[in-house]
């Protein structure tokens, strides 16, 4: 579906196109900040997300916000390929050097099998509940979405895998299934985040800031999977 605006937005004497933010504001909206606050936005689910009510929340305009992204799906789109491929992307290439590293010298395992799993962990919560929202959701075109995330976590998915196996090969860890690893991977990891905030209404007031608890996490997976 197409989200227009209540009234045309005409071009202004400076020449702007309709929609196209002003240069000179100092909330001006740029790509990067409309893409952080989507990708938080369709954490909390992709029918419930609202492109009028995304830009409410920056302070700008409808069609600020359609400047860069006509549809709510090219704005989906374009948070899984600008926001969250590259974040794994850059997890994947810290991993790929652990493993190096590990498999080269065996001695400072754990060690190095724990500096894997926080790479991992963090950049998969950085994804908020991106993942499970696109995964979950049945409104229309949900399959087509979900094929589009699927295919950016692929290589992620293998390539995890792939460094869990190498390091099985020497003895360094345990094997873990392909199943075992992508519910991790797709609904337990990335919904650490969403759940940070439900702490307090279950009676847990224990101060603890998230980068601790995620390093607790990494900690429980390297523990389980050391021999």
């Amino acid at each position: 579906m197409t989200y227009y605006s209540a009234v045309s937005q005409p071009s202004t004497s400076r020449g702007r196109p309709a929609g196209r933010p002003r240069q000179d504001d100092p909330e001006v909206l740029t790509r990067a900040r409309l893409l952080t606050a989507a990708a938080r936005a369709f954490g909390r689910g992709y029918a419930a997300m609202s492109v009028r009510a995304l830009a409410r929340e920056l302070g700008v305009s409808q069609a600020a916000v359609q400047h860069y992204a006509r549809t709510k799906e090219a704005l989906l789109e374009a948070v899984i390929d600008e926001v969250m491929v590259p974040r794994l992307d850059a997890a994947r290439g810290r991993s790929t050097a652990v493993l190096t590293r590990a498999c080269d010298n065996p001695a400072p395992a754990p060690a190095q099998l724990e500096a894997l799993l926080r790479h991992r962990v963090n950049a998969l919560v950085d994804n908020g509940g991106l993942i499970t929202a696109v995964l979950t959701d049945r409104s229309p075109g949900a399959a087509r979405r979900r094929e589009r995330l699927l295919a950016a976590l692929g290589p992620a998915l293998d390539e995890g895998l792939g460094a869990l196996k190498a390091l099985s090969d020497h003895g360094l860890v345990r094997p873990m299934s392909r199943s075992t690893w992508t519910l991790l991977l797709m609904f337990v990891i990335p919904n650490i985040a969403p759940s940070w905030a439900l702490l307090e209404q279950v009676g847990v007031g224990e101060p603890a800031a998230l980068v601790d608890v995620l390093d607790e996490v990494a900690d429980l997976l390297m523990h389980g999977l050391v021999p």
